[in-house]
C-alpha cells in the first residue's frame, strides 16, 4: 500500500509538471513596428518551437521587420536547418544583430536573415560539425553554402567557417577555422553594418524612428530549452541510470526510485517537447517498467524480467535523436554502471536483486544449518522467523534450524515472523504472520 501511495504521489506529479506545460500561456510580442526576438544559448528545438512562435506572431500583429538578437555557442544542425525553413518564408524584412556571438550553428541563423549587423567587439564563424566526418562535413558546408547564395553572402567566407582546407588571402591559412570581427565582416561582406544597438542598426537600413518591442522569453520557454539541452538530457539520463542501479541494492521501493522515475521521466519530456522523442518509445519504457516492477513482486525471475529489460532499454534507445546519440547514452551507461556498481557492492553488499534468482545460504554446522532433504522438507505450516532480510530470500530460522526460504511478499525485515505455506523440491515459501 505505501508503495501504491507513492507511485500515485509520482505520477501526481509529472502529470502536473506536463498539464502545466501543455495549457501554460506564452506570452508573444506586441506589435510594433520592429520586434526583437532573442536567439540565446543553445540551437535546439525548443528555441526552433519559440521562433517559429513569435515569428507568426509578429506577423500576425503587422510588425514590418524582425530583429533576431544572436548569441551563441551554436548547437544541433538540424535545429539551424529548420530555421532556415522559416525565416525563408517570413513575408518581412528580417535583421542578423549578433550582440556577442554566433558560433557554430549561429552562422546558419545568421545567413537566413536579409540583413546582418554586428556589435563592435562580436564576432561570428569556427562551424566545424562534430563529428567532423567527411559525410557529416560536407552535408554541413552544403547546406551553408546554398543558404549564402540565397542570401547573397560570400560563398568563400561562409565555407572557410566550417572548412579547415578554406584558403582565403589576408583572412585565413589553411588548417584553421575562420571566427570573423565585426569589422573583418563589414570588410568581407558577411555583415551589412557595425551597430551599437537594435536602433541604430535599425537605421542603418533605413527604418529610422521604428518603434522596437522584445518577445518575452516565458519561463516555459526557459525550462523547455534547459530539458532539451544535450547537457541536460545527458545528465538527467546518467543519474537515472544511477538511482536505478541505487534502487536495486536497496532494499524495497524508496527514495532512489522516485529519483530514478523522475529522472527519466523529465529525460523523455525533454525529448517529446524537443520533437524527436515520439510517443512510441515513450511507451515501450513504461511497459518496460510495469513488466520489472511485476517482476519485482512475483518471486522468481522469469518473463516479465526478460520483457522489462528489452522493453526499457528499446525505450531509452529509440528516444534518443540519432545513432550517435545512442551510442553516447550507451557509452554513458555504461561507465555510469561500471563505475557506480563496485561502490555499491562495497557500501551495501551483493546485488540484491540477484538474491531472487539464486539461493544464497551458509554451509556452516557451526551455525546450525542443515541442508534440506525432501525427509525434512513436510514444514509445511510450520512457523518460524526470518534469520536474515529476505529481499525476497534469504534465511529462516524454522523448527530449530536455518533454512533458505524465498517471500511471495517481496522485502521481510530480519526478526518478523514467518510461516512457511509451500515446499516443492528445494524451494520453500513462506508468508509473514499477521
Amino acid at each position: 500500500m505505501r508503495n501504491y501511495r507513492l507511485l500515485k504521489i509520482i505520477a501526481s506529479f509529472v502529470f502536473a509538471i506536463i498539464f502545466l506545460f501543455s495549457t501554460g500561456q506564452f506570452s508573444l510580442a506586441d506589435s510594433d513596428n520592429a520586434v526583437v526576438i532573442n536567439i540565446h544559448g543553445e540551437i535546439n528545438d525548443a528555441l526552433v518551437a519559440y521562433l517559429d512562435r513569435e515569428v507568426t506572431a509578429a506577423q500576425e500583429n503587422g510588425a514590418e521587420v524582425i530583429i533576431l538578437d544572436i548569441d551563441t555557442w551554436g548547437g544541433f544542425i538540424h535545429s539551424s536547418e529548420r530555421i532556415n525553413d522559416i525565416l525563408s518564408n517570413v513575408q518581412v524584412p528580417t535583421i542578423a544583430y549578433i550582440s556577442k556571438k554566433a558560433v557554430s550553428a549561429g552562422v546558419m541563423v545568421t545567413i537566413s536573415c536579409d540583413k546582418v549587423a554586428m556589435t563592435p567587439g562580436s564576432n561570428s564563424g569556427a562551424a566545424e560539425t562534430i563529428p567532423n566526418d567527411e559525410k557529416t562535413l560536407s552535408a554541413w558546408v552544403g547546406m551553408l553554402t546554398s543558404a549564402a547564395e540565397v542570401a547573397g553572402r560570400p560563398i568563400d567566407v561562409v565555407k572557410s567557417m566550417a572548412d579547415k582546407r578554406m584558403v582565403i588571402d589576408g583572412l585565413i591559412e589553411e588548417g584553421a577555422l575562420l571566427n570573423i570581427t565585426a569589422n573583418q565582416a563589414v570588410e568581407y561582406g558577411y555583415a551589412d553594418v557595425v551597430a551599437s544597438s537594435h536602433q541604430e542598426a535599425l537605421t542603418a537600413f533605413g527604418y529610422e524612428g521604428y518603434d522596437i518591442s522584445t518577445a518575452d522569453v516565458t519561463t516555459a520557454d526557459k525550462v523547455a530549452r534547459i530539458l532539451t539541452g544535450s547537457i541536460a538530457l545527458n545528465i538527467l539520463f546518467s543519474a537515472g541510470i544511477f538511482f536505478m542501479i541505487m534502487e536495486i541494492f536497496t532494499a524495497g521501493f524508496g527514495a532512489f526510485g522516485i529519483l530514478a522515475i523522475l529522472c527519466f521521466a523529465l529525460y523523455f519530456f525533454g525529448g517529446v517537447i524537443a520533437g524527436y522523442t515520439q510517443w512510441w518509445a515513450v511507451a515501450l519504457f513504461i511497459i518496460g517498467a510495469v513488466a520489472l516492477g511485476i517482476e519485482l513482486i512475483v518471486p522468481g525471475f522469469g518473463i516479465f524480467g526478460a520483457i522489462g529489460i528489452v522493453f526499457t532499454l528499446l525505450g531509452l534507445l529509440f528516444s534518443a535523436k540519432n545513432m550517435r546519440e545512442i551510442v553516447i547514452r550507451g557509452g554513458i551507461a555504461l561507465v555510469v554502471c561500471v563505475v557506480s556498481i563496485p561502490i555499491m557492492i562495497k557500501i551495501f553488499g551483493r546485488l540484491k536483486i540477484f538474491d531472487k534468482i539464486i539461493l544464497k545460504s551458509s554451509s556452516s554446522a557451526e551455525e546450525g544449518y542443515i541442508v534440506p532433504t525432501p525427509q525434512r522438507l513436510s514444514i509445511n505450516g510450520m512457523t518460524g522467523i526470518a534469520a536474515t532480510d529476505l529481499r525476497p530470500s534469504g534465511m529462516a530460522q524454522i523448527d530449530g534450524r536455518r533454512i533458505d526460504v524465498l517471500s511471495i511478499e517481496g522485502f521481510v525485515n530480519k526478526g518478523t515472523k514467518i510461516k512457511v505455506i509451500e515446499t516443492k523440491g528445494n524451494r520453500i515459501v513462506v508468508e509473514s504472520q499477521k
